[in-house]
């Protein structure tokens, strides 16, 4: 089970650094500066640099796999060269350390949120933003602190969609993400990954779908009444 968790989390990092790699290389007008990434953030994982970005001939896999290598080698003076490191934490803080000393003067957005992939999907951006921000000290100190803000968005969200007969549509959809924000990072805070816990939401609720489908003996439920729906998925929850 242990090494199933570890795949599906390195997937989720993995995948993370290639939106933010390929959202780059196609905005900016010199992917060369972007082939140590492909190399220290793309085949670090086990993965092959995207062909497309290869095949345009800027660089080639010779230039990724020596980026990889540089940066390996320099990141890792206590492998490598004369540093010390006694614990993980210590090699963690040795490494962001090393890489804040290479980025400077490379960074035009002085932003903790600079680094963002701009092309992520929202949820993931969401916990991506949250977790930047923890990082510089801006973060509930408790899960409760937390939950109180989701209530609180909730309730905003109710206060604006009751309003008027004709809630306006762009302040609720406002609203609602604050919902699904606050949520997010409850879901943070209780150590919770929220794209791995919608995505079990995800199958259990396709599974318990197709089970009513079986039990009732068809895919079209508008002819029967919200009971008798309410009755097969009951029956579909519990076997």
């Amino acid at each position: 089970m242990l090494i199933c968790q570890t795949i599906v989390r390195s997937f989720q990092i993995d995948k993370k650094e290639n939106y933010s790699i390929y959202y780059e290389y196609q905005n900016l007008a010199h992917p060369e500066n972007y082939v140590r990434r492909l190399g220290a953030d793309g085949l670090w994982e086990d993965k092959y640099a995207p062909t497309s970005m290869l095949k345009e001939g800027a660089f080639d896999i010779n230039d990724v796999i020596q980026g990889i290598s540089e940066k390996m080698i320099r990141r890792h003076p206590h492998v490598f060269g004369n540093a010390n490191a006694e614990d993980s934490s210590a090699v963690r803080k040795q490494w962001d350390e090393i890489k804040a000393e290479e980025n400077k003067g490379q960074l035009k957005d002085p932003s903790a949120m600079a680094k963002v992939p701009k092309g992520f999907p929202p949820l993931s951006k969401a916990q991506e933003l949250q977790r930047r921000a923890t990082k510089v000290g801006f973060d509930w100190k408790h899960a409760e602190d937390s939950f109180e803000k989701v209530v609180e968005e909730f309730k905003e969200f109710e206060k604006e969609r009751q309003a008027t007969d004709f809630p306006d549509k762009n302040r609720l959809e406002e609203e609602f993400g604050d919902i699904l924000f606050s949520l997010i990072n409850y879901g943070r805070h209780c150590g919770l990954n929220a794209a791995l816990a919608l995505s079990k939401a995800n199958n259990k609720f396709e599974k318990r779908f197709r089970k009513m489908e079986v039990l009732a003996e068809t895919s079209n439920f508008k002819d029967k009444t919200e009971t008798e729906v309410l009755s097969l998925w009951e029956k579909a929850k519990g076997s």
